[in-house]
């Protein structure tokens, strides 16, 4: 049995680790030229969506364990067709360098790096937490919630979020 639960999480990770390294390759080749017609923000609010339906898609699986393990994979394929982090790493630089002159631009992006890896270790933590009080469920239902006033926020806020555009 040991065995072959190993297997299958092998084969689970592999065939995950696959569609989250070539999709988002492919979808970036064509995301990074509409952003620079249409705008950082669409992009950002696809991938932020693809990762609220992925946590759903956790969520509503931990609600069912008995399920199959490609609903998983659903969740996974939804979020790489919007190009997950790729894209939405492209999306956020790009966005800094256009509102940010020169001069400010480093302490910018270090400041957005500084969040972006403070993210990771924090989540892990908390998630820990919750899950230790309440299992799996809770972990991604924080997580969808976390998720969608992500892209509430950015949605409702003004095309340029605020900041004032520089004109070159």
């Amino acid at each position: 049995m040991k065995t072959e639960v190993q297997v299958t999480q092998n084969n689970f990770n592999y065939n995950q680790l696959l569609i989250a390294s070539l999709l988002p390759l492919f979808v970036v080749i064509f995301v990074g030229p509409l952003s620079d017609r249409y705008g950082r923000k669409p992009p950002m609010l696809a991938v932020l969506a693809g990762f609220a339906a992925l946590a759903f898609v956790y969520l509503v699986e931990a609600l069912q364990p008995t399920w199959p393990v490609w609903v998983l994979y659903l969740g996974t394929a939804v979020v790489n067709f919007t190009g997950s982090w790729v894209v939405f790493n492209m999306a956020v630089y790009s966005y800094v360098a256009d509102i940010t002159t020169p001069d400010s631009r480093t302490r910018r992006l270090a400041l957005v790096d500084a969040c972006w890896y403070m993210g990771g270790p924090l989540g892990r933590l908390l998630g820990g937490w919750v899950y230790h009080i309440g299992g799996s469920a809770p972990v991604f239902l924080i997580s969808l919630i976390l998720w969608m006033l992500c892209f509430i926020v950015l949605h409702s806020s003004s095309k340029y979020l605020g900041f004032p555009v520089l004109k070159v």
